[in-house]
């Protein structure tokens, strides 16, 4: 009985291309938001504007780390989605070098 794994590339390259616009979008809303926070900034004085924009700077902060961390994601698919069409691409040359 032969047991094999089979990958198929054509849904991780989705998923992934899925993946980039959306992280695409976030990465405009957020900055559209950073825009709007900078606008706030300039007509909001006093302890409560100072301790609204010290949490927002913290919740940035960790929204970029996401984001970081996503593109590395997706890296790692494409990397992978590649390394699969490479040794696929290799194993058929190798079976097609074979005389019988």
């Amino acid at each position: 009985m032969a047991e094999y794994i089979e990958a198929a590339t054509e849904p991780l390259s989705a998923d992934k291309g899925t993946m980039e616009a959306e992280l695409n979008a976030v990465c405009a809303e957020l900055q559209q938001l950073f825009q709007e926070m900078e606008e706030l900034d300039s007509m909001w004085d006093g302890p409560a504007s100072q301790a609204f924009a010290v949490q927002f700077q913290t919740d940035y902060q960790i929204m970029q780390d996401i984001i970081e961390n996503l593109k590395g994601f997706i890296q790692c698919m494409q990397y992978a989605a590649d390394e699969y069409n490479k040794c696929e691409n290799t194993i058929a040359e190798l079976i097609s070098a074979i005389r019988i």
